[in-house]
């Protein structure tokens, strides 16, 4: 865990909230038929991940042959002190494999990812600078300057804000300057998520939150949060049986369902979460000894 310098005020910010008067749990309903929908056009295509692996990329003695080329939705990966460590990632056996000469320009060991409005970047963060990395791995660009400690990132297109984690804080940030518009949550009695992502249907952020063996009841679970409620607050929809340390997540909205990077017990490898239940199963292995770090579905 990493020092995070920054003191927000403690108080409940003074925002204007927009009011949905739908809860929670009905807008996540009206979601099931748009969603059925895409997946009946999507069923049949392969899905691919883009890893940046930042620290702990090293692939395994055999590693093994990578996946045909990204023909549909793609995630994409940040991981552990390697600055050519994007990857893109076969959801169905769990393959990365670099994206062109990999490029990240991002050296921390909890790194976070997430889609920007533009076809040709992603968001990262590195500590507290964030980073526009270039999809095709070729480079990336310093935004803004540095600001609070950021490990999760998720972006929120209708609200045009990235939401940011690290250490128990949960900072709305700026997408064009990275500058922090409002902080909502922070420690000490929040979790440390450093797996965020959105699901932009039923306005909620997904979290994964670093994990101890001392402590295991308090970190294993699936954490929401509805970014729609008059006082945003982390609750867990139920356990992933596991623990997990710099970890990414990503929402593929298509299917519904969530993946996951960074487990304790198997670093190496690609899970997926069942986002109503948190119930976890893997994937495949990535081919890399750790594959740790950010991670984004990319449409």
């Amino acid at each position: 865990m990493q020092q995070n310098n920054f003191s927000p005020d403690r108080s409940p910010p003074n925002r204007a909230t927009k009011v949905d008067p739908l809860d929670a749990r009905t807008r996540r309903s009206r979601t099931d038929q748009s969603r059925r929908a895409r997946r009946a056009t999507s069923f049949f295509t392969a899905s691919l991940i883009t890893l940046v692996l930042v620290a702990c990329s090293t692939p395994s003695e055999n590693p093994p042959p990578p996946p045909p080329p990204a023909t549909a939705n793609r995630f994409r990966v940040v991981g552990d002190s390697d600055l050519n460590g994007l990857h893109v990632v076969n959801t169905t056996t769990g393959v990365a494999t670099v994206v062109g000469s990999g490029n990240s320009g991002i050296a921390s060991d909890s790194p976070g990812l997430a889609p920007t409005s533009n076809s040709a970047q992603l968001f990262g963060s590195d500590d507290t600078n964030l980073r526009l990395v270039k999809r095709d791995g070729s480079g990336w660009d310093t935004l803004g300057a540095p600001a609070p400690l950021s490990e999760g990132l998720a972006f929120d297109l209708e609200k045009g804000v990235l939401y940011a984690a690290s250490n128990g804080y949960l900072h709305v940030r700026s997408p064009s300057t990275g500058e922090t518009i409002e902080t909502w949550l922070g420690p000490p009695n929040q979790p440390d998520i450093e797996g965020l992502t959105f699901d932009p249907e039923s306005r909620t952020l997904y979290g994964l939150a670093r994990g101890a063996a001392i402590q295991p009841e308090f970190y294993r679970g699936l954490y929401a949060l509805d970014v729609e409620a008059q006082i945003p607050e982390w609750t867990v929809v139920g356990s992933t049986g596991g623990l997990w340390a710099a970890a990414g997540l990503a929402f593929d909205l298509d299917a519904a369902v969530l993946y996951a990077v960074g487990r304790q017990d198997d670093p190496g490898g690609l899970f997926r979460i069942d986002p109503k239940t948190g119930d976890t199963t893997k994937v495949g292995d990535t081919g890399l000894t750790s594959a740790a770090g950010g991670l984004a579905w990319v449409e």
